[in-house]
């Protein structure tokens, strides 16, 4: 697609015109689409334009970076002086370039039309691609330098590069270039399509820039390296495409606008700033270009932002420096692991090959991969080798032995040998200030001494516990995390290795460990033995450990009360023995959490906003100020003030990202924020939100994320909302398995989150009685378990009798609603109005009355739910009763109002509330 134009060569109107499209893009990439649709109704531009500008804006929505460098390379193309090839493509089929003929289209880029090929002489077969090099046709002169430069690149050879063949110019003076056909797709696509580690992409990446190294000792310089020039075949071959001639052909060209020919033959979106600015290719632009490669191969971003590049192709300005490529990986949602691994010296390589200053940069592609080769050998890259400490620890990672096994083992008995030198400091102190009592001074001056003993103790446990053997393991084998841990425990029970307290530190060093990884029985196990082994309120520092511990595994069975007294008891130890360590502030905050868990919500409100005051006194406070500024909007939004809460959290998740949050971290702050969007009823918003969530989670499935599961159950609510039944039994069924996976049980079925959310969906659909008796069993679980809210059983149990009711079944009804009323919450006692509402209404022996269903209800379920169909349900139901009354007038208010609620949030026309507002109209 071009904008119309029939005759050929340069056309200023034409590139204005596509430099607006530029600038009209930058404006609308972050706008909504109703704000899109406005500006582009108002801007005079075609409908192709218009259509352009669409597919890029959606190109760029969707995160389709192919897409994008398509678009964008039109766009690039369109700014240039017109091109009769680019227009007239299908002229050029079956046409004969030599003794190859050409036929369809390939593709576009930079260097202009490519074309498939075949030998047309009959000589033998052979499939190519044809090169249509334009935009101009040339001269004697330059079709003499053509040939001159096609006998350099035929002679290239290398594995890693397409084989140029022939070229020439054709009869009418287009320029045109044969070379190998490469069944390939692009180095991004093929490792992400392959799901590559960063070895493996490392690895890709070197037999490019070997390809590129070796061209650039022929004195041959590329000038358009990206991923779309680098092919990789089904069998991992890469193939480097487009060399040289395109950027020689452009040198020769008209001098007058230097730098609209040199852009001419590069892509935006690689190229480095003096190219962009009208410099010549050069090897140092080469090593920026697969810098900018290396970059989004391990980052999973480029680096210029689709904006950047736009404002790049029509000479608006040259971005600066990208951010560092963990930061970015974090944007993407990469594995931690590679975020981890690109911290550090693979950000300083990434950063150094894309300095904008040529001079700056590495000075070819050996050093560039040198450094590359060096970081994974862990041997210090040149970049820091005069660094003397950094050098060391190069060393120690290149020699280190069965200590590498388990960093997280070695992490966590690490805190007790610190917890140790902690006591040992304390006890120094003490001494020193009791100098005046010599007996008191004599008895601190031991402690320490016994306390940096028992560090000495802790450290060569660690050591002997890396390099004791491992029954059944072979010598040259390192061991699992799980194996040295058991080996610790076993270790840390044998009274041979120490006194009951050494034992029990070490003990608890590894329930720390498995209470991390939701080991809850194993750890109890361990907790239990250390107050058996040792008296706890001997040794202050293993007792308040011991504390955090048990009141932790409490918060993870959701026993709530005993998570409250045993945190109650952790916050007093704390501020008796270690008032101004920052945990006794962290133990304050999940009280919090628990009273909020038990919608004690004043209670839990005041005590995080006099922690927030002590954490902001802080220097070490910023994490968990944080944490308690999201416990706040929580609050905030849990108690109706949902703008607050929406305000509060998007200022956390600027943060958050800000500050290169985890992906689970910030999927966190998405699902509150879908959340509050659906008690707004900005359905659209909260989808998209949702959607978020579950794209950023993605890359670990394998992980349970009590996030995804939330979002998985957002979707469901809404698509049932809106009639979407299939749609909404497929999220639920997700959202389920997800849940399941979260609370560590066997199957969905044992939770009764497994029927109150599958309820609802039968019940939309009119079948009320399997709704009811999924909820009879939800309620049995609900019951025996300490998590539910009040508010939530009672809640069901209402929900119960009102779908007895509505299957007929008025005795069971009513004994549901007793059960109900027992929970005196006034979330609860909203649902049993509706109850009562709905029972008197089902019931044929009763006058109608539409004070069953005051408008109250209407509004207050709408409020406590966010469910548009709940609410509409009821103002259906207060119309029938106003005009079963004789009250038409106000029935047909209110059946409008309904009307306009479902418009409102999308309710499809096949809800069966639709046929009920058919039904009212009619008999109205």
């Amino acid at each position: 697609m071009s904008i119309p134009d029939d005759t050929p060569g340069p056309h200023p109107d034409r590139a204005q015109a596509w430099q607006r499209v530029a600038e009209l893009f930058d404006e609308l990439v972050t706008e909504s689409p109703e704000t899109r649709d406005a500006v582009l109704s108002q801007a005079g531009i075609s409908s192709e334009v218009r259509a352009w500008l669409d597919k890029l804006l959606a190109a760029h929505d969707r995160d389709q970076t192919i897409m994008i460098d398509r678009q964008i390379t039109e766009l690039v193309q369109q700014l240039m002086p017109g091109s009769k090839i680019m227009q007239d493509a299908e002229a050029f089929y079956e046409r004969r370039f030599g003794p190859w003929q050409a036929l369809d289209e390939i593709g576009r880029g930079g260097m202009g039309l490519v074309l498939h090929g075949k030998r047309a002489d009959g000589q033998f077969d052979k499939r190519v691609a044809i090169k249509l090099l334009g935009p101009t046709r040339v001269g004697a002169e330059l079709e003499q330098q053509l040939r001159q430069e096609l006998r350099l690149l035929a002679r290239l050879s290398h594995p890693a590069i397409a084989q140029v063949l022939d070229g020439g110019v054709a009869d009418d003076g287009v320029p045109y270039l044969v070379m190998e056909y490469v069944d390939g797709v692009p180095i991004t696509q093929f490792c992400d399509e392959q799901g590559l580690d960063l070895a493996q992409r490392l690895a890709l990446f070197y037999r490019v820039a070997e390809a590129v190294s070796y061209c650039h000792r022929q004195l041959v310089i590329h000038g358009d390296i990206k991923p779309d020039n680098v092919l990789v075949n089904a069998d991992g071959q890469v193939k480097l495409l487009d060399f040289g001639i395109a950027n020689r052909l452009s040198e020769s060209r008209d001098q007058d606008d230097d730098r609209d020919q040199t852009q001419r033959w590069c892509s935006p979106a690689y190229a480095a700033p003096e190219r962009l600015e009208g410099a010549p290719p050069s090897v140092a632009e080469d090593v920026y270009a697969l810098g900018a490669v290396l970059y989004e191969l391990l980052s999973g971003g480029r680096i210029r932002s689709t904006s950047n590049i736009t404002r790049v192709a029509t000479q608006q300005s040259v971005p600066s420096e990208p951010i560092p490529a963990s930061a970015m990986a974090v944007r993407r949602v990469q594995p931690s692991q590679r975020v981890r691994k690109l911290k550090g010296d693979l950000d300083r390589i990434l950063v150094h090959a894309l300095r904008d200053a040529p001079d700056q940069r590495y000075a070819g592609v050996d050093a560039l991969v040198a450094d590359l080769r060096n970081w994974q050998q862990q041997v210090p890259i040149s970049l820091r080798t005069s660094e003397t400490g950094y050098r060391l620890s190069r060393w120690l990672r290149r020699n280190r032995t069965l200590a590498a096994a388990s960093s997280l083992v070695a992490l966590a008995l690490v805190v007790g040998l610190a917890a140790a030198l902690w006591q040992a400091n304390r006890a120094q102190q003490a001494a020193a200030l009791a100098e005046q009592n010599a007996e008191r001074a004599t008895a601190a001056q031991t402690t320490a001494e016994q306390a940096l003993a028992r560090a000495d103790q802790i450290n060569r446990f660690l050591l002997d516990l890396f390099q004791a053997p491992i029954s059944g393991l072979p010598p040259d084998e390192l061991p699992t995390t799980r194996q040295i841990i058991d080996q610790g425990i076993a270790s840390a029970r044998d009274p041979a290795v120490g006194p009951p307290e050494l034992r029990a530190e070490f003990l608890m060093s590894l329930a720390e460990i498995l209470s991390a990884r939701l080991q809850l029985d194993e750890t109890e196990q361990l907790l239990n033995e250390i107050e058996q082994m040792v008296t706890l309120d001997d040794l202050p520092e293993l007792a308040l450990r011991h504390a955090v511990i048990s009141a932790d595994l409490a918060r993870y069975r959701y026993q709530l009360d005993q998570a409250e007294s045993k945190l109650q008891y952790a916050v007093e130890l704390y501020k008796q023995h270690a008032p101004d360590d920052i945990r006794r502030l962290e133990m304050q905050r999940n009280l919090a959490r628990v009273w909020r868990m038990k919608e004690q919500w004043d209670r839990a409100e005041q005590v995080l906003m006099d922690t927030q005051s002590e954490v902001q006194q802080r220097e070490d406070g910023e994490p968990l100020a944080l944490r308690i500024a999201g416990d706040l909007a929580i609050i905030a939004g849990s108690t109706g003030r949902h703008e607050l809460a929406l305000e509060r959290f998007e200022q956390i998740l600027g943060m958050k990202l800000a500050l290169e949050h985890t992906p689970a971290s910030i999927a966190t702050t998405e699902v509150n924020i879908a959340r509050l969007e659906e008690m707004l009823l900005r359905y659209d918003d909260a989808v998209n939100r949702y959607q978020s969530v579950i794209d950023r989670l993605d890359p670990y499935n394998e992980v349970p994320r009590g996030p995804r599961a939330v979002a998985l159950t957002g979707l469901s609510k809404i698509a049932r909302i809106r009639g979407q039944f299939e749609l909404a039994e497929h999220r639920v069924h997700q959202a389920l398995q997800e849940w399941a996976r979260v609370r560590n049980l066997d199957r969905p079925e044992d939770d009764f989150l497994f029927y109150t959310y599958r309820a609802p969906l039968l019940a939309e659909q009119g079948r009320y009685a399997e709704a009811a008796e999924l909820l009879d069993q939800g309620i049995s679980i609900m019951l025996h378990s300490e998590e539910p809210a009040p508010r939530r059983i009672g809640q069901q149990l209402a929900k119960r009798a009102r779908y007895w009711c509505m299957a007929g079944q008025f005795e069971k009804a009513e004994s549901s609603l007793t059960a109900a009323r027992e929970y005196e919450v006034e979330q609860v006692q909203t649902s049993i109005d509706d109850a009562i509402a709905t029972c008197a209404f089902e019931r044929s022996d009763i006058a109608p009355d539409p004070g069953w269903v005051p408008l109250e209800l209407i509004e207050q379920t709408l409020a406590q739910t966010s469910d548009v169909s709940q609410a509409v349900r009821l103002e259906l139901l207060r119309a029938e009763l106003l005009m079963q009354t004789g009250q038409l007038d106000q029935g047909a208010e209110l059946i409008n109002r309904a009307e306009q609620r479902l418009l409102q949030v999308q309710v499809l026309t096949t809800h069966p509330l639709w046929q009920k507002i058919a039904r009212l109209k009619s008999s109205g």
